[in-house]
């Protein structure tokens, strides 16, 4: 059955069933907060958040909104290193064009911590902390 879809210009007629996404909603416990992803959910949403991070850069409540996505999942203790590096990973990056350079260099430091060996997130962390501004002592 196809979904009623809302006049061009118009509202929907207040009869009409809700309209199908492809996405379903959040899950949430009964506090409000999201509901832990399993491994793979958080390495896909974690993917699709960082290709949103740009450039082309969205505004800055996108990268806002990124970062928050990003730290939820950064959150979830029993998900892999591998996955919570990746969040810190995207925090940072959703950061920089923020202009917070100082708390993007402390979350690329935790997804070093959490994947030392992993080039791609050791050496963004050395471009920005050789770019950064010497902090004051």
């Amino acid at each position: 059955r196809e979904p009623v879809r809302a006049p061009a210009g118009g509202e929907p007629p207040r009869s009409a069933p809700p309209v199908e996404t492809e996405r379903p909603a959040p899950r949430s416990t009964p506090g409000g907060e999201a509901a832990a992803l399993g491994r793979a959910e958080a390495e896909q949403l974690l993917q699709r958040l960082f290709d949103r991070v740009g450039p082309p850069y969205p505004s800055a409540a996108a990268l806002r909104a990124i970062g928050d996505s990003a730290r939820g999942v950064w959150r979830q203790d029993e998900l892999p290193a591998r996955e919570r590096a990746l969040a810190a990973f995207v925090v940072g990056n959703a950061l920089v064009p923020l202009g917070d350079t100082a708390q993007a260099l402390v979350w690329l430091e935790r997804a070093v911590a959490l994947r030392p060996g992993f080039a791609a997130y050791r050496d963004l962390l050395e471009s920005y902390r050789r770019a950064a501004p010497p902090s004051p002592r």
